[in-house]
């Protein structure tokens, strides 16, 4: 993967590929190489093959990667993993990277799998991002994805919110009332109503 041979590159590449699973160590291994040519294919692999034991690796290359870019792209590959690893992972990305880039890719893969769990951390969090920058935005977004609220992009509204009891209940009430609505629609469906 490292040679500057593009037939080989291609090669290798494919080989990877045909072996499936069984690639896993190696694409792994792979992110830590020392060319970024290599830890960048072996990240794409990885991401295109969505697979748990994948995660661990694009994790520790999202927090540790020299290059910008890889660390950004790391971030954007676990979008749609609803892990606690992972959500764990992107928000501490999100507060601790110095770039604006990797917080906010990380911010955009926790926009989808954000929980009442993450509320606290990305109330906090809009507290130190810029207030222009990217990252801000989303976890706007990310809190209106995880609570069902559609607040502005006010911090204080949040945490005015959060403080006063908001979410804890009021999702549980939420769940509550679905669940009723769901039984009750199946009682009128098994009485043929």
């Amino acid at each position: 993967l490292g040679s500057s041979d593009i037939v080989r590159v291609k090669g290798a590449s494919a080989a990877l590929e045909a072996y499936g699973e069984q690639a896993l160590p190696a694409l792994t291994k792979g992110l830590k190489s020392g060319r970024q040519q290599v830890r960048n294919m072996c990240l794409g692999m990885l991401a295109a093959r969505r697979v748990d034991g994948a995660l661990d690796g694009i994790v520790a290359m999202m927090r540790a990667d020299p290059e910008v870019g890889l660390r950004a792209a790391a971030s954007e590959a676990l979008v749609g993993f609803d892990r606690p690893m992972v959500r764990r992972a992107l928000l501490e990305t999100a507060w601790r990277d110095k770039d604006d880039r990797v917080k906010a890719s990380a911010v955009r893969s926790l926009q989808r799998v954000a929980t009442v769990e993450e509320v606290p951390a990305l109330i906090d969090l809009i507290n130190i991002l810029p207030p222009d920058s990217d990252a801000r935005k989303g976890v706007f977004e990310a809190l209106r994805r995880a609570t069902g609220q559609r607040f502005a992009s006010d911090g204080a509204l949040w945490t005015g919110w959060w403080d006063s009891g908001g979410g804890r209940e009021t999702i549980g009430e939420q769940i509550q009332v679905a669940i009723q609505k769901r039984f009750a629609e199946e009682a009128r469906k098994s009485q043929g109503r």
